[in-house]
């Protein structure tokens, strides 16, 4: 299968899922079934790439398609020098901004960086959002990009956030990408999770509430595009530090995270950048009926004994903020002494008669004492939870 490129795989992917499957609870067998139905399942090896690739064939037009978006140049054969950033092409750009040792950062796990050399030549001549994804409105500014309510094409227009990233910045999006693929085979449960079809949204010809965004947005003429789950109820963050959460729902909600984090934690992943802000709610109404953690663009592949330490330590910190509802950026609570954090947070509880409550600061300082495993916290939260 990892012979197969790409684009094939992508493909057989999405035919699966467009008629009503799932690619990701396929067996190995099932998913060279699939590819070879495509015809990209031949028994010899793949042909080297020849000195000038052939033109990728377009997209079909969707049903009332916007302006066309510009046709993209192939890869030109030999590397231009000193082109600037607003004039590189497609492939230049993937080339420029997605480094080898972006690719090393999977360490020595063979799948990985397969996959994540895939993804980047993937990247290179990757369609555009026509006949996927319809872009509806703009949502909100990211670090790395920005945030749009979208509808997927062969999904019957079911709500989905595009994330768009600065093709600058695809390195990532590439470890969402992964990472969400990973969770997925793993069912990981409280998780956000990239699809597996991934798309490149030309700066110049996208659709018109992209385009609005973008004409300000700087020299950069290509953004990788993720498509996510689409969370209706805004952030923990933003809840929690206006007091609209009850005890119960505030500590269902941690629990949720510190069960994800663990599920991540036993496969080898660590997020290391948990906050309030990295937790997204969605709601039925005016009930949140789920939290998940969002965001793994600064995650890690591979056991790493530090990285799990940073995820625990800030979840730590994240249960201080969001029952003190101390603002998480504007106080700089990540770079408060343990200390300090422990002891605002007993003073705040005192006048709390919430069993919870009253626990919590016994529960975190025991996190923040470095000596459990994200399962021993996620057992400790679940417990809070019932007290609430």
């Amino acid at each position: 299968m990892l012979a197969v490129p790409l684009t094939v795989r992508s493909a057989a992917s999405r035919t699966v899922n467009v008629r009503g499957g799932d690619w990701a609870k396929l067996t190995w067998a099932e998913r060279w079934a699939e590819v070879q139905a495509l015809g990209g399942g031949a028994e010899s090896a793949p042909a080297k790439k020849t000195e000038k690739p052939a033109p990728k064939a377009p997209p079909p037009p969707p049903a009332a398609a916007p302006k066309a978006a510009p046709k993209r140049a192939a890869a030109p054969a030999a590397p231009r020098k000193g082109i600037p950033l607003a004039e590189k092409t497609q492939a230049e750009l993937v080339d420029y901004s997605i480094k080898s040792d972006d690719i090393a950062s999977a360490g020595d796990d063979y799948e990985a960086k397969s996959q994540l050399s895939a993804f980047k030549e993937f990247l290179k001549s990757a369609p555009g959002p026509e006949g996927y994804v319809e872009v509806k409105r703009y949502l909100a500014k990211g670090t790395n990009g920005y945030v749009f309510e979208g509808s997927l094409t062969q999904e019957g227009g079911k709500k989905t956030a595009l994330k768009l990233i600065r093709m600058t910045q695809a390195r990532t999006g590439m470890k969402e990408w992964y990472i969400s693929k990973l969770l997925r085979a793993n069912d990981i449960p409280n998780c956000v999770l990239a699809d597996e079809n991934v798309i490149v949204m030309p700066k110049e010809g996208s659709p018109p509430a992209v385009s609005e965004i973008l004409s300000k947005a700087g020299p950069v003429p290509f953004y990788l595009g993720l498509c996510q789950e689409f969370m209706n109820g805004g952030s923990l963050e933003g809840d929690a530090n206006e007091g609209k959460l009850s005890p119960k729902v505030l500590f269902t909600a941690l629990a949720d995270v510190a069960i994800a984090l663990a599920g991540m934690h036993a496969v080898g992943v660590q997020h290391r950048d948990v906050k309030p802000e990295n937790v997204m709610f969605a709601k039925k109404g005016t009930e949140i009926i789920a939290a998940k953690v969002c965001d793994f663009g600064s995650g890690e592949v591979g056991a790493n004994p530090a990285g799990e330490a940073d995820d625990i330590r800030r979840f730590g910190v994240t249960v201080m903020s969001c029952v003190t509802m101390e603002e998480w950026t504007k106080n700089k609570l990540i770079r408060e002494p343990h200390k300090d954090v422990i002891d605002r947070l007993k003073e705040f509880v005192k006048a709390n008669r919430n069993p919870a409550y009253q626990k919590v600061p016994q529960v975190v300082e025991k996190i923040l004492a470095g000596n459990m495993s994200m399962g021993q916290v996620a057992e400790m939260m679940c417990e809070l939870q019932n007290l609430a």
